[in-house]
């Protein structure tokens, strides 16, 4: 069993870094089709193997699906001009990773987990201001938490999103690969977390050795505000470790859906 544990760990390891090493163009080409594949692979899955079966309905579903084809207009056009304002930073070698030379994979890699690390202080402030928890509240109301959870935020937390990186992303010089090789880890890595899907907790348990499991984020989407304001990483659950926010279990079974 300890074998078997031990493979799996090497594994996603290993498909995380084998990221590092594919060109930028063809990790921009797959990437919309990836994630597109992962929701529909994990929306199928948690209505086969649910956690909470109360929790299948598409009226929910479809509310939320229409909430995140908005969004996604809003996230089209500003990660256009996001792009553009990272592109002319890299040009005149702006920020720390254009002074520091690093060998490229590792210098990806060290990007990635600084703009995860950003990702998680940016969804602790949001937690923390209470301008902020107005806007990430909406995500929180959601008392049937699945995979369409993961479209569910208001318009103007995404745009403050793009504000809060434009003021930290050119102090590091993060690349377009850097970002887009992030990218194609987060997405995939949300809806899995949001979603309904049934995981035994001794897997939960070990996928959050790696990436943030289900079982964690479920804790931070509890109406007890003392479990919502826990577990904020995106990807990696190392942060809540390292800044004393880790809640591994719930209190008592979860409520989804802050008052």
């Amino acid at each position: 069993m300890a074998c078997k544990i031990y493979n799996t760990k090497i594994r996603l390891h290993c498909t995380f870094v084998s990221i590092l090493f594919m060109p930028d163009h063809l990790i921009k080409s797959i990437q919309p089709y990836a994630i597109g594949i992962v929701f529909v692979l994990l929306y199928l899955a948690e209505h086969i193997f649910p956690q909470r079966p109360d929790h299948a309905n598409a009226k929910h579903d479809l509310r939320n699906f229409g909430i995140g084809l908005i969004n996604a207009g809003i996230t089209f056009g500003g990660g256009y001009y996001f792009q553009k304002i990272i592109e002319w930073l890299n040009l005149h070698r702006i920020g720390l990773f254009n002074w520091i030379s690093f060998p490229e994979y590792l210098s990806i890699g060290l990007q990635i987990l600084l703009i995860d690390l950003n990702m998680y202080w940016w969804h602790r402030l949001n937690h923390t201001y209470s301008f902020l928890w107005k806007f990430h509240r909406f995500h929180h109301l959601d008392k049937q938490m699945n995979s369409t959870t993961a479209l569910r935020f208001h318009a103007v937390e995404l745009l403050l999103s793009y504000v809060f990186r434009l003021l930290v992303f050119p102090l590091f010089g993060f690349s377009i690969m850097a970002i887009v090789c992030y990218s194609f880890l987060f997405f995939p890595v949300v809806i899995l977390h949001h979603s309904n899907l049934s995981i035994k907790e001794t897997f939960d348990m070990l996928l959050r050795k790696v990436i943030v499991s289900p079982g964690m984020h479920r804790i931070h989407h509890s109406k007890k505000k003392e479990e919502t304001d826990s577990n904020y990483s995106s990807v990696f659950p190392w942060w809540d470790a390292v800044f004393k926010t880790y809640r591994k279990k719930p209190i008592e079974p979860i409520q989804f859906g802050v008052e």
